[in-house]
């Protein structure tokens, strides 16, 4: 079984996350608030909606391994 990743948000972080982690043999799931999102472009697994959307979590991310999960809120963080 392929390994699986989900990140958080499809921007520009993402798709170069993405990127990375097919070079790696990963599958990837992109949870995106809008459709066509750059990450969500290059994967099929593109899932619309949020965090705070249980009936979405409960199926598509239910047999996804959370191991890394890779957030927009680090790109936004204020440089220290």
């Amino acid at each position: 079984m392929k390994k699986r990743i989900g990140i958080l948000g499809g921007g520009q972080l993402a798709k170069m996350s993405t990127l990375a982690a097919y070079r790696l043999g990963l599958t990837v799931n992109i949870l995106e608030k809008e459709k066509d999102s750059p990450a969500g472009k290059i994967t099929p697994n593109e899932f619309i909606g949020w965090v705070d959307d249980k009936k979405l979590l409960k199926d598509p991310f239910r047999s996804l391994s959370m191991k890394h999960v890779l957030t927009r809120s680090r790109s936004r963080s204020s440089p220290r």
